[in-house]
């Protein structure tokens, strides 16, 4: 009995162990094997995470650099994971582990995601040389700028160009002979690969004739002509009402006044004028516009809604005399009842315009604007002044009138059969509160905000369906602080050509596209000018620059003459080319305008001074000679220098020496030109001294500063018909900063190469004199 209890009490001890050791299965040890995707940009979006391996769980962690994420289980060898955009914020390396819970289980060994930071996005600065002479053989060229990276390409108009990485700053490309046969505008623009990169706003390098090249395209001002002798007019109404009138303040018909301009403007440079016409009414030319009838005299335009028959059968005389003089027109049409109900007056007022003009081979440009015949000012919702005629208000948005009749009116042309090329609105750009579109609660304003007008030009032209290629986008640019019209907005200033600068790359980056047509129609310095701060000649120098970086067309200087004698004597206005009066008396900026207009020489080496130095100073690619000095001058020293940005932060200075004879030269290396072939060159120079003890002498014996233009033939002798031109300021040409010095001269027959040459003649000054050479074109 004591056995079978034993046996029993062992039996089931037995048992009670075996039901014990019934307990679930490990969990495996994970392992990764790989990670989709293996590297990321920093900086970039959440994303799903992929983990390959295997000996995953369905309770399987995913932990990224040790804190677990939130896991997907996929199968026994894959699980996905959950991570932010925080988690890769910063370029580095993810660490990626899978944690299995127990019993069993463990960590994986740390599998690596790269982190990669984005590359940087490529900018253009500058290109050298800028042209190239057509039929060139295969060309290096320099790319200056930011964000380069050892697989940047330079593109030429589109195509991949062979290019060699020189630094984060700089490129080289070579252009093929093959891309060189031909006369014109290229684009060249930096694309750069993923992940970030991308592709650079184009820049623009001419393909230019033997030995020459112009600087823009469309060299143009904004044109009211002067009625010389008389205190106002000729307003663009006066000039086609009174086309074959004689005006006795001149002697000669007003058609033969309105030639004789043409000329003086064409022998300037210009081809190219801006004319504005406006709906007028019924009234005496003596009429002031007062709210709320808001007249507008008809010297300022044509009859609304129907011209008369005077101004059609006058207006194609005038395209006429336009045409015979090689030049062409930017015509604005400008209409102050946008707000009426029905477009029938504006067909009838457009329409007879553009079925006498629209067709004529003069015409270059047709923009259309106004405003609505009454407008609110204070934003009170009742209307309180008159429309101005002017440009076009599309930065009240894509329901407001303005907008709405630029697209009717663009449309109607193109209904006519005028080219869509030929149809465009001036935009306004430059002012902040436009360009930030500033909110503002005014009435008449869509969406509570003001809109960039390029943009709203874009959204007509893409509401219309014209393809890229053939739309005009017609910018009004005046030159301003960036902050003058913030209209209370936050704004940290700078300087107008700064912030034009800026603008315009803006503007190009919201057209988006290089095969449309882009005009400057209208440039200039934004009133009330202020010459100390900055003057109508650094805006418009500057201007012209970024005409030529950007790859515009051209454009129109605002203006030929001022429309009266008060405008005209009041500093606070835009500085005309024309002094108002019989004489023929110009102001400053007909430097800059002779500059624009001429033919320049290919390419200068080192025009601005910035290339390095050599001989102890002495600029790359010039030669300096005589018994005083000359080295480069760092211009970033001076407050406010350099007084326009593009022109560089160098200058070269010339300095006589002790004696009274002394003289200092810099000359440049030679440059390839045509022969009997008119030139402009010209430099930015400063100088200043008195003290002549010749003052009636002759030229050759006051002291001076010149510019010199020696002539070479083909085998590198002086020339035989002409060695050189001579070009010579003195103590009364003395300036108080930096002025534009254009020389224009006509190479002998047998020229082949032309060298620039700046010179410091003291003959006997009292004292030595100093010049500053910059920016030569």
């Amino acid at each position: 009995m004591q056995t079978l209890k034993l046996i029993s009490l062992v039996l089931l001890i037995t048992l009670s162990g075996c039901e014990g050791s019934s307990s679930p299965p490990s969990n495996p040890v994970p392992s990764i094997s790989s990670l989709s995707p293996s590297s990321v940009t920093a900086g970039g979006a959440a994303f799903t995470l992929a983990v390959n391996g295997s000996g995953f769980v369905s309770t399987s962690t995913v932990q990224w650099n040790g804190s677990s994420q939130t896991t997907a289980y996929v199968s026994a060898t894959q699980l996905t994971a959950s991570i932010t955009a925080a988690d890769i914020a910063a370029a580095g390396n993810g660490n990626v582990t899978v944690v299995n819970p127990s019993p069993g289980g463990g960590s994986s060994g740390a599998a690596s995601l790269a982190i990669i930071a984005p590359n940087p996005s490529p900018t253009i600065s500058s290109v050298s040389p800028s042209s190239i002479a057509v039929g060139s053989p295969d060309t290096t060229i320099t790319i200056s700028g930011t964000g380069f990276i050892t697989s940047s390409v330079v593109n030429f108009n589109g195509q991949p160009l062979k290019t060699s990485f020189g630094s984060a700053s700089q490129l080289s490309a070579v252009i093929r002979a093959a891309s060189l046969t031909a006369i014109g505008n290229a684009l060249l623009t930096v694309s750069t690969p993923g992940p970030g990169g991308g592709v650079s706003l184009p820049s623009t390098i001419q393909i230019v004739g033997m030995g020459g090249r112009y600087r823009a395209a469309d060299v143009g001002l904004w044109t009211y002509f002067d009625d010389r002798g008389y205190p106002s007019g000729y307003y663009p109404g006066q000039v086609i009402q009174n086309w074959d009138q004689f005006d006795s303040s001149v002697g000669s018909t007003v058609s033969h006044e309105i030639s004789l301009q043409l000329d003086t403007m064409h022998a300037m440079g210009v081809n190219t004028i801006t004319f504005d016409l406006r709906t007028s009414d019924n009234v005496s030319p003596q009429t002031i516009s007062t709210f709320p009838a808001c007249p507008v005299t008809p010297a300022v335009g044509f009859q609304y809604p129907q011209p008369t028959s005077t101004e059609l059968a006058n207006f194609p005389k005038f395209l006429d005399m336009v045409q015979g003089k090689g030049m062409k027109v930017f015509l604005i049409l400008n209409n102050v009842h946008m707000d009426e109900p029905t477009s029938s007056n504006w067909q009838t007022w457009l329409g007879a315009i553009l079925n006498v003009a629209g067709s004529h081979p003069a015409i270059d440009l047709i923009m259309f604007g106004g405003d609505t015949h009454l407008v609110d000012t204070n934003g009170d919702g009742i209307p309180d002044a008159c429309g101005i005629p002017a440009e076009p208000p599309l930065w009240s948005g894509p329901t407001e009138p303005p907008y709405l009749y630029v697209k009717w009116a663009i449309g109607y042309a193109l209904s006519l059969g005028i080219p869509a090329r030929k149809l465009s609105a001036e935009c306004i750009v430059g002012s902040y509160n436009i360009e930030v579109q500033q909110p503002t609660a005014s009435p008449g304003i869509t969406g509570g905000h003001l809109w960039q007008t390029v943009a709203m030009l874009k959204s007509i032209f893409d509401t219309l369906a014209i393809p890229e290629a053939q739309r005009t986008y017609a910018f009004s640019i005046f030159e301003q602080n960036k902050c003058q019209h913030a209209g209370g907005l936050p704004c940290i200033d700078e300087r107008a050509d700064i912030w034009a600068d800026e603008t315009v790359a803006g503007e190009m980056n919201i057209i988006g596209t290089t095969a449309a047509r882009v005009v400057f129609a209208e440039i200039g310095n934004s009133p009330p000018v202020d010459a100390a701060i900055w003057s109508t000649q650094h805006a418009f120098e500057n201007l012209i620059t970024l005409i030529e970086k950007y790859g515009i067309e051209g454009g129109c200087y605002y203006l030929w003459a001022a429309p009266d004698n008060n405008l005209d004597s009041d500093p606070t206005q835009e500085l005309p080319i024309k002094r108002r009066g019989l004489n023929w008396t110009y102001t400053s900026a007909q430097a800059e305008l002779l500059d624009w207009g001429g033919y320049h020489l290919i390419s200068i080496p080192n025009p601005s001074f910035e290339d390095a130095a050599v001989n102890g100073g002495s600029p790359l690619n010039w030669s300096i000679f005589g018994d005083g000095s000359g080295s480069l001058y760092l211009l970033t020293q001076e407050s406010g220098q350099p007084e326009v940005a593009t022109r560089g932060n160098f200058a070269l200075r010339l300095v006589n020496g002790t004696s009274q004879t002394s003289t200092e030269t810099a000359t440049s290396l030679r440059v390839g030109v045509l022969a009997s072939t008119a030139y402009t060159t010209t430099a930015n120079l400063r100088f200043s001294f008195s003290g002549d003890p010749n003052p009636s002498g002759t030229p050759s014996s006051r002291p001076q500063v010149s510019m010199v233009i020696l002539y070479y033939t083909a085998n590198g002798s002086s020339s035989s018909v002409r060695t050189s031109d001579v070009f010579s300021w003195f103590q009364e040409n003395s300036t108080s900063g930096f002025a534009t010095f254009p020389v224009q001269y006509t190479t002998p027959s047998d020229a082949a190469f032309v060298a620039i040459q700046f010179g410091i003649l003291r003959n006997k000054s009292p004292v030595p004199i100093t010049l500053d050479i910059d920016n030569v074109r």
